[in-house]
């Protein structure tokens, strides 16, 4: 049997190592957070440099010399191939590798040096150096290659062939002595053509190894939030839709939102947001129970598989929820925050997950309506209400596109010259048949999906526009318009105001902007910047149904309020309920202290009318002063005198 000679298999050695060399500088290029291709690219090319001066000698050194730097090239490649597979695995950063691999070249060079000059003593350290290198690179791939793919089984194979090979070359250096053109043909072959393969094989294996990591990490980006690390919207899903097929049992599934996020994002900012969703998955996580599966929905909206009929599922919710009662400790700061959620079952209340998710999400809501903390199980009653607010927002966006949002002026008499000098814009939604639809029907529909910064934009400039002709017969008149918590949070709410009043050619202080207590408390900081924006464009701002819900003396000090309106339920009742009178002169006794002008709200006969003004109650309105009218049909009211006076109500 023929073998190639040395020289031939020497230059197909140093040949095929440049190009591995070649390819592996490319693959860095191309892939630096790699971080081993350039490893791999040096250890080639020394051990292209390497054979080329064992065979040719090509700067006519001492062969002492040309031997030594020969050897100590060739036996980086396998210490470099160990920093590789180092990398490649993403094992630790450690002292160890790096004083293990420079111990071991370190004494292969000394024992290099040792033996320059005898060919059989540096063929034995070279050779036994290579070995052991090999063989350390080996042992690195079984203990921590896992899992082992194909790309992985191809490195494998090549560092154990060379190894073993090399093994095999330093047992029969000990046995004779071995010199390089001569000995048996065949084990010079295959000590030349396996390293030769290796290079090759180690070529193609490792780019086949990061391009099978890519595909891993985009599966896993495809699959996971990256924020929180859990699983994301497309993973839940295919969970859910594997289990409805498998037909596994029942299956709840639970929205949990977290109550007043927003708040917290524009108090302390979105860094501290993001840092406080993945302290909560990183709390939930934990706790979850085999077959269980939390994953990130969007925003602030976690999903929960709970495997389980409704019952104890709404139970489980409510130990995951109550999990996160503790602050979390967010930048050295104490964050509390609760959470609201909202469950469907399977196969009770659906059987496909779009439907599912859709009435998780209608529980959901009703939770966050009930107040924090809640956990609401969807019901049939609650399907109806949702199909009964999409027909309001459907009808409500249609009247915003054909301009049918109309405005009707309640008058308000001022109680000290018995004239009308302002009015309060309440809106309304005109039907097609020219009806007119009541703000509570659709103002919370427009708030919670997205329409209300476009209705108060329309209510803005129609209160304008009649505010202007009402000031064309009494350049005294004022109007007061409703305020929305949603627009109080608005940066461009100034802006827009004063835009509207350029438009109309109005003063400033001819607009009042009403707006509740509820307005006030969601973000006091944020509330008492803005409001203070405005007043110091010279806005008035009255304080809307003061006595109820979450009235507090401390907003009157707070936050820079002109004008009083004291609640209908206090003024309809003072005539016959002692402690309702009794609030009511408090009321107007504090505010007039206080330099705030008082409006009582809802006076429906003459007598509460009267004692009204026996108290110095500045202003009313109700019907017994004028029902809400259009501005055309309050320009001709207040063209008559006698109508700008109390009447008796016939209602």
């Amino acid at each position: 049997m023929d073998f190639p000679d040395i020289p031939t298999l020497l230059l197909l050695t140093v040949c095929s190592n440049a190009l591995v060399a070649v390819f592996m500088g490319l693959m860095h290029r191309a892939k630096r957070d790699a971080g081993y291709f350039h490893l791999l690219a040096l250890g080639a090319a020394g051990m292209a440099a390497g054979w080329s001066l064992y065979a040719s000698r090509i700067w006519e050194w001492p062969p002492e010399v040309s031997y030594l730097l020969a050897h100590l090239l060739i036996a980086s490649y396998p210490a470099l191939l160990l920093l590789a597979l180092r990398r490649a695995l993403d094992l630790t950063e450690s002292r160890r590798w790096r004083w293990g691999v420079a111990t071991a070249l370190l004494a292969l060079s000394l024992c290099l040096w040792w033996a320059i000059g005898s060919r059989y003593w540096m063929t034995l350290c070279a050779t036994g150096g290579n070995a052991v290198l090999f063989s350390a690179s080996l042992w690195v791939l079984l203990r921590h290659g896992r899992p082992f793919d194909l790309a992985r089984w191809t490195i494998l194979a090549a560092v154990a062939a060379c190894a073993l090979m090399l093994w095999l070359r330093l047992g029969s250096v000990l046995i004779r002595d071995f010199p390089l053109a001569g000995g048996d043909p065949l084990l010079v072959s295959l000590g030349l053509i396996v390293p030769l393969l290796s290079g090759l094989i180690l070529a193609m294996a490792f780019p086949v190894s990061e391009f099978v990591r890519d595909a891993q990490r985009l599966q896993q980006q495809s699959e996971r939030d990256e924020l929180t690390g859990l699983p994301n919207r497309s993973q839940a899903q295919r969970r859910i839709g594997e289990y409805l097929e498998g037909r596994r049992g029942p299956l709840a599934l639970a929205f949990l939102d977290l109550d007043g996020f927003k708040r917290i994002n524009d108090s302390l900012g979105h860094a501290t947001g993001d840092a406080l969703l993945t302290a909560i998955a990183q709390r939930l996580e934990p706790l979850l129970k085999p077959q269980e599966l939390l994953a990130r929905f969007g925003g602030d909206e976690f999903l929960v598989l709970l495997p389980y009929p409704p019952t104890p599922a709404e139970r489980r919710a409510r130990e995951l929820l109550s999990a996160m009662a503790a602050p979390f400790e967010i930048d050295l700061r104490e964050v509390h925050v609760a959470a609201s959620a909202g469950l469907s079952a399977f196969p009770l209340d659906a059987s496909s997950e779009r439907e599912l998710l859709r009435l998780a999400d209608i529980a959901l809501y009703r939770a966050k309506s009930e107040g924090r903390g809640s956990v609401v199980r969807y019901r049939p009653d609650m399907g109806e209400a949702a199909n009964a607010e999409l027909e309001i927002e459907l009808a409500l966006r249609l009247a915003l596109e054909q301009s049918r949002i109309a405005l009707v002026l309640q008058p308000r008499l001022s109680l000290d010259s018995l004239r009308c000098e302002s009015a309060e814009a309440l809106v309304r939604i005109r039907g097609t048949d020219g009806s007119l639809q009541m703000p509570d029907t659709f103002i919370g529909v427009a708030e919670r999906c997205g329409l209300m910064p476009r209705l108060g934009d329309q209510v803005l400039g129609l209160a304008c526009e009649a505010l202007q002709q009402l000031r064309q017969r009494n350049p005294e008149f004022n109007l007061s318009i409703n305020l929305s918590p949603l627009e109080l949070r608005d940066p461009s709410l100034s802006a827009r105001i004063d835009a509207a009043l350029t438009a109309w050619a109005l003063p400033s202080d001819s607009l009042e902007l009403e707006l509740t207590e509820s307005a006030l408390i969601q973000d006091p900081v944020l509330a008492a910047e803005r409001l203070s924006e405005l007043k110091a464009r010279g806005l008035r701002i009255a304080l809307d149904d003061f006595g109820v819900g979450f009235s507090g003396l401390s907003h009157l000090l707070e936050f820079p309020i002109d004008v009083l309106k004291i609640d209908r339920s206090f003024v309809s009742r003072m005539l016959s309920d002692a402690t309702a009178s009794a609030l009511v002169e408090g009321l107007i006794a504090l505010a007039r202290r206080l330099g705030l002008r008082v409006v009582a709200e809802g006076v429906e006969d003459q007598d509460c009318l009267a004692r009204l003004r026996a108290l110095g109650c500045e202003e009313a309105q109700g019907y017994v002063i004028a029902r809400p009218m259009d501005a055309a049909a309050l320009s001709a009211w207040l063209r008559d005198a006698a109508d700008a006076r109390p009447r008796e109500s016939s209602d």
